[in-house]
């Protein structure tokens, strides 16, 4: 509450002499400590009263009295050497008085000095340059505040808080994969739905068994792959109400018609495998395509070795 009253004391004060509101004002709570020189000013009843005297202060004093205004001293500023070395009272001309005000850091502009009536002799602005006195002067302390209401200190930066970061929405989760053969293909892109567990398939979810298991244009199986034949005897074994359709393709290299009477010899060959391997010849049929119903598009030989195979299709009816 005192600290208050002081402010208002000093807008009321600094309004009623013609200098802005901005002007450095004299701390109540600085006043009221020990080390405070009662001679400049002390603190009765929220009020600042000022000393009348003139007086001439030491360094150590001028120190107290300018940080009580919110001054702090500029390690390196350049300040009278009597006062940076000095103990002794002293009374210092207007231009070496704006030098150790400068020193704590105040400032002041033309405008405010032409407000400045009181006290007379302290400068005076020519040309829109401020003139300080040159004679050396003890104020009495309501002089000085007239000079230090004349100053200001720099305003302190205004901190803009940065803006808060805002993370962006998490993605959608993926929509949920559809895959009702359970063959780890969304039935959406599966070209062969129905396949049934343990089969294996290729990227197009169809139950294939491609011409690496022949020899080039030959329907004979070859021997190094019966391991992989064997998985489908037993995929067979495990769903004994399977019954699967076994279809011959090949790529369209060749003529259409030895093309097909290949595909239907690979198919028979698959088929014969099956039968002999414990699989009932009722649950299998096959049939050829020949180069009919290609896979892939014929336009390069990988494409082409895709489409010389045996697909293997379960019978629904």
């Amino acid at each position: 509450m005192k600290k208050i009253m002081g402010v208002i004391f000093c807008m009321v004060f600094c309004l009623a002499i013609g200098f802005p509101a901005w002007a450095v004002e004299l701390d109540p709570a600085a006043v009221q400590a020990e080390n405070f020189p009662a001679s400049y000013a002390t603190e009765k009843g929220g009020n600042i009263v000022f000393g009348k005297s003139a007086t001439a202060y030491s360094p150590d004093e001028m120190d107290t009295i300018l940080k009580a205004y919110g001054g702090s001293f500029q390690e390196g500023a350049k300040v009278p050497a009597s006062y940076s070395k000095g103990k002794a009272a002293t009374a210092y001309s207007p231009d070496l008085t704006h030098e150790i005000l400068t020193a704590y850091g105040f400032s002041t502009t033309p405008e405010a000095i032409e407000q400045l009536k009181d006290p007379a002799g302290y400068a005076t602005v020519k040309d829109g340059n401020i003139v300080f006195g040159k004679a050396s002067t003890a104020y009495g302390a309501e002089d000085f505040n007239r000079v230090m209401a004349a100053y200001r200190l720099p305003e302190a930066p205004v901190v803009v808080a940065p803006a808060p970061v805002v993370a962006p929405p998490p993605p959608p989760p993926p929509a949920k994969c559809i895959d009702v053969d359970e063959d780890g293909i969304c039935d959406n892109v599966d070209k062969c739905l129905g396949t049934p567990k343990g089969a294996k398939i290729d990227e197009r979810g169809c139950w294939v068994i491609d011409t690496k298991y022949f020899d080039f244009d030959k329907a004979e199986l070859k021997p190094m792959y019966y391991g992989s034949l064997d998985a489908v005897v037993n995929v067979m074994k495990a769903n004994p109400d399977l019954k699967v359709q076994l279809d011959g393709h090949t790529c369209d290299l060749g003529k259409a018609q030895y093309n097909q009477k290949l595909s239907e010899r690979r198919a028979k060959a698959v088929l014969d495998y099956l039968v002999n391997n414990g699989i009932d010849p009722q649950r299998l049929s096959w049939k050829g395509f020949g180069e009919t119903q290609p896979a892939y598009p014929n336009t390069s030989e990988e494409n082409r070795a895709k489409n010389r195979r045996v697909e293997l299709s379960p019978i629904t009816n």
